[in-house]
């Protein structure tokens, strides 16, 4: 984790427009790394105005990050691939207050996965 640090602190890094692209960060971290790298990509995006887009399957890693800030992407039968953010998916705003957004996407409210998925 101390990688991420550094670089978001290196010259060159404040110098220029940067888009952040992380494929699957979570694999084969602690959950407790997890958090570290959340609050890294929180800095990075926040303090130092980079845009940072990640895929990601960990409900842990997911349950950091505030509903607004997550897109949902599920690929429709007709072949359509849609995207939405996950503060907007009907029928789960009440549940967004009470459980962790990685319970949820667990629970295939956000995204299924499988066939039958909610």
């Amino acid at each position: 984790m101390v990688n991420y640090k550094c670089s978001f602190n290196s010259l060159p890094f404040f110098l220029k427009k940067t888009l952040i692209l992380l494929d699957e960060p979570d694999l084969s971290l602690h959950p407790w790394a997890l958090s570290v790298l959340a609050k890294a990509i929180e800095t990075a995006t926040k303090e130092f105005h980079k845009q940072v887009v990640i895929a990601i399957h960990s409900p842990v890693l997911m349950s950091q990050f505030e509903p607004e800030y997550l897109l949902a992407v599920e690929l429709k039968d007709d072949g359509q691939t849609v995207m939405k953010r996950v503060n907007e998916i009907e029928n789960i705003q009440d549940l967004l207050e009470e459980y962790a957004t990685g319970s949820l996407y667990m629970a295939e409210m956000i995204a299924p996965q499988s066939e039958n998925g909610l």
